[in-house]
């Protein structure tokens, strides 16, 4: 069983690698995201700011599988579909070319990097949706959004803004932690990219409410808008969830909206003023996975990543991808030795597999987590093997 299962996890690696490396691939490569339940929104315990209480209550949520981009929308691919970049102001412009010609340079200000690598920001939500409409009519996809009235057609196969609920539900990536990595604030600086030092910065610049430079000496790292994807990805391969820029959803915002949120598959209020943002932004402060904010839906800005529903293949992939996620979440949490392991960067599976069959026995309550029921083929292993066989073969 042991040898079987991992030659399957290793088929499955290689088909899965073989189809990103192929050379018809696409350059906005997407994360294929399994269905399943988890609990939404803010633990008192772990978040007691007071800004995170429109994350509350708790709540039970339950999502089909779909795909994420792996990386925020960048600046190149928005001005190939749009026409135009928004951040190359003559300002932004003017910033990038002195930074390049001269190390002396130091700004004063968070610094807003112009290339096609870096993130897409200051982009309304309209026209967030409108680039859906048209990537998907570019790959030959049905559009999602009516542009008369902003509605987004589930059933349309094209792309459209994640939920509020898919946008947590991924940046999670099977965690119950404050940050999808744990909860040391200490280890956030490797996985995004946000500024520690953003309260020392108002504080010295900012005179009775008003900006003022003068006799600020800065000798601090300045804000820093980054490439996509220079930071550690979450354990189902997206990165930058939680800082570089914050990123649209498609639901509509309300503080009370969680208290009667449906459990399946939710898709916010059915009206109005404000649409909700997610992650955080590169001159700001930490925020958690659970971190809520909106801005005008016309006149805000904000970044994006798109989705779309997952097609049967696409399926299969994600049940590979929840298998391999539930191994790779229980030994990093159970392990003693604080092997450093992540679905990103390589995994050795041998170990994880000799790990697993040693514990068996423990996996039930870790399995509940993530909406299994345990098999009577052999804990775990037998759980696995099931899903893996299943998805390998064809079978839903």
């Amino acid at each position: 069983m042991r040898s079987l299962l991992i030659m399957m996890l290793f088929l499955a690696q290689l088909a899965i690698s073989s189809r990103l490396n192929a050379g018809e691939r696409r350059k906005m490569e997407m994360v294929a995201i399994p269905g399943g339940t988890f609990t939404m929104g803010t633990r008192v315990d772990l978040h007691d700011e007071d800004w995170n209480n429109a994350a509350l209550p708790l709540h039970v949520v339950t999502l089909k599988p779909f795909l994420m981009d792996k990386y925020e929308v960048t600046q190149g691919e928005y001005k190939k579909l749009m026409g135009k970049n928004p951040l190359a102001t003559k300002k932004n412009l003017e910033i990038t070319r002195k930074l390049k010609e001269d190390k002396n340079f130091k700004p004063i200000w968070p610094i807003i990097l112009v290339g096609d690598d870096y993130p897409v920001d200051n982009v309304s939500w309209c026209d967030a949706a409108r680039f859906c409409n048209l990537r998907s009519k570019a790959e030959g996809l049905e559009p999602c959004y009516d542009e008369k009235t902003w509605k987004c057609d589930f059933t349309k196969n094209g792309y459209r803004l994640p939920t509020e609920a898919e946008w947590e539900y991924a940046c999670r990536a099977g965690s119950a932690t404050k940050y999808f990595f744990g909860n040391d604030k200490k280890k956030l600086i490797e996985y995004t990219n946000y500024w520690p030092y953003e309260d020392d910065w108002y504080d010295a610049f900012y005179k009775n409410g008003w900006y003022d430079p003068n006799g600020v000496v800065w000798n601090k790292p300045m804000a820093k808008l980054l490439p996509v994807g220079s930071k550690i990805p979450n354990k189902w391969g997206l990165y930058d969830m939680l800082g570089n820029v914050f990123e649209w959803c498609n639901d509509w915002y309300d503080d009370n909206y969680y208290k009667k949120s449906p459990k399946k598959n939710p898709r916010g209020p059915e009206k109005g003023e404000d649409k909700v943002i997610r992650g955080h932004c590169f001159h700001d402060g930490d925020a958690p996975c659970t971190y809520r904010d909106c801005s005008r839906f016309k006149s805000g800005g904000a970044g994006f990543r798109c989705v779309r529903n997952a097609s049967k293949e696409e399926k299969k992939e994600s049940t590979i991808n929840l298998s391999l996620i539930i191994l790779i979440n229980y030994y990093e949490n159970a392990e003693a030795d604080n092997k450093s392991l992540s679905y990103g960067g390589g995994v050795d599976i041998t170990s994880v597999f000799d790990f697993v069959f040693q514990r068996d026995n423990q996996l039930d309550d870790f399995l509940n987590g993530f909406g299994i029921v345990d098999s009577p083929v052999g804990g775990v292993a037998g759980v696995l093997f099931c899903n893996l066989n299943n998805a390998l073969s064809g079978r839903d």
